[in-house]
């Protein structure tokens, strides 16, 4: 069933809880889609359009194998390179060089400008001593963080999904999800959602090495907490008195 998924040949019809039901997608699609040509008839196409996609969902790519090029098909590393080459010479693609990566990482050149126009930004804050924060809680799966050595080396942050590990294995816990201030990663912390009460609790919280909670941070951690909660619809955010402690976390109490 799942490779028949994957070829197309049947679809999701719909889902109860976390079983899905599946149709045959002529069932369900229109005719005239099913039988639209294909737009990669070969397979360097193919390969190519995966590709420019694929460094798009992630926004910055590398040539090396690992978690970011994981599913797509039939796609080597020979196969890889020659696509990434492909696409530099139609300008699809833009190389970039960041101090202190040893390979070069790749962005599509419609994101060029958008990397560019940050990189300008930055420099006019710290001329003008101005800033603006930003923070963002961050789905086990993001595409952000798809690549964990990519991260590892950028942001010199080790995130590991421990949710399928042993109990007595975890470094962390079940379901811990990491913490985006500005262009660092601050924290992690463990979410447990009660239904019943409508509360998201949180259980616990580590900071990265030299992190704290300063004033600053107050506002945007405030907001990333509170976008986080009406996703999985609470009504209110409890922190464990201990982690409030242990952690220096009266500032974000709510």
């Amino acid at each position: 069933m799942e490779s028949m998924y994957f070829w197309g040949e049947v679809v999701v019809h719909h889902r109860v809880h976390t079983r899905r039901y599946y149709d045959f997608t002529e069932r369900l699609l229109p005719h005239n889609l099913l039988n639209t040509e294909d737009p990669n008839p070969t397979d360097e196409q193919f390969h190519d359009w995966y590709v420019l996609r694929r460094i798009g969902s992630i926004g910055l790519l590398w040539n090396k194998s690992g978690d970011g090029w994981l599913g797509i098909s039939d796609l080597k590393s020979k196969e890889r390179t020659a696509a990434i080459q492909r696409l530099l010479m139609a300008d699809n693609l833009r190389e970039v060089l960041v101090e202190g990566i040893k390979l070069p990482l790749y962005i599509r050149s419609m994101d060029a400008l958008t990397l560019e126009a940050v990189i300008q930004q930055e420099s006019e804050d710290a001329e003008s001593h101005s800033s603006y924060s930003f923070a963002a809680v961050l789905a086990p799966l993001d595409n952000l963080i798809w690549d964990r050595e990519l991260i590892r080396q950028l942001f010199g942050f080790h995130y590991r999904w421990e949710v399928y590990k042993p109990a007595l294995e975890r470094e962390y816990g079940y379901y811990v999800l990491p913490l985006l201030y500005n262009d660092r990663f601050i924290a992690r912390f463990e979410p447990v959602m009660d239904k019943k009460s409508q509360t998201l609790n949180i259980m616990n919280w580590w900071w990265e090495p030299g992190e704290r909670l300063t004033p600053e941070m107050l506002p945007a951690l405030g907001e990333a907490l509170s976008a986080l909660s009406r996703c999985v619809r609470a009504s209110k955010i409890h922190f464990r008195p201990e982690v409030v402690e242990d952690c220096g976390l009266k500032g974000l109490l709510m």
